[in-house]
């Protein structure tokens, strides 16, 4: 089995997907196979979370000066769909709405405290976990696309948000999203 790696634009600068040369394709079972079968998924769902043609993005708390931005940045990465409302106060009724939207952009700074805006976003996740949750803030001291806030986003952006890492801390986001849920869906299946 012959791998091949292509280089593609990712969340934090060089980001490689996988793909398959069918090379003496192994039989069906073989422990190959297997494998070759996980790498062609992987980079299946790897090409899946680089397009944004499907993203429907809620734009959360920010405000009017803001938004042109934002929504500019967001039609250049390929958005399908923005909706924008300027209150945070909006997270509960968007929780019934649970297919009009995949990716939710939220302006932390817009919570009356750190507290309540962690206490919002945590109910919010535990109510309705199918949304991709990208927070963004002027005090997070960088772009973080790791998992340690699981709990209440998907990605973090510090504000002010270039284009460039709008897209990517959407992507990572997507990502991130994708495996946190695969995940659950392992734990709850064992």
């Amino acid at each position: 089995m012959q791998i091949l790696r292509k280089q593609t634009q990712g969340h934090i600068g060089a980001h490689f997907g996988v793909f398959l040369a069918d090379a003496a394709a192994p039989l069906r079972g073989h422990p190959e196979a297997r494998l070759e079968s996980r790498l062609f998924s992987k980079a299946t769902d790897c090409a899946r979370a680089t397009s944004l043609a499907d993203a429907r993005v809620l734009i959360v708390g920010f405000s009017a000066g803001q938004l042109p931005g934002l929504r500019r940045s967001l039609q250049r990465s390929g958005v399908r769909e923005i909706v924008a409302t300027p209150s945070v106060q909006k997270l509960q009724i968007v929780s019934e709405m649970q297919n009009a939207y995949s990716h939710i952009v939220v302006n932390f700074d817009a919570f009356e405290s750190t507290e309540s805006g962690v206490d919002a976003l945590f109910t919010f996740r535990m109510q309705v976990s199918g949304f991709v949750v990208i927070l963004c803030s002027a005090f997070a001291s960088g772009d973080d696309f790791g998992t340690e806030r699981a709990a209440i986003c998907d990605a973090t952006l510090r504000v002010p948000v270039s284009e460039h890492r709008l897209r990517a801390g959407l992507i990572a986001g997507t990502e991130n999203h994708a495996d946190r849920r695969s995940g659950y869906r392992k734990n709850t299946l064992s």
